[in-house]
């Protein structure tokens, strides 16, 4: 998804997001855990030991 995301900004223009691989890291710790509230107390602990 990051990637046709920034394909597209680059299409018209716009500087590229950038990617934090620890955060990625982090969200497909989440998805993979299928939680189903975002912002719940373990997704902002998968993010904080992300770093």
């Amino acid at each position: 998804m990051i990637r046709l995301i920034n394909q597209t900004r680059k299409d018209n223009g716009v500087s590229e997001l950038p990617v934090n691989e620890a955060l990625m890291n982090a969200a497909q710790a989440c998805s993979n855990r299928r939680y189903t509230w975002h912002h719940a107390p373990e997704e902002g602990q998968a993010a904080a030991e992300a770093g």
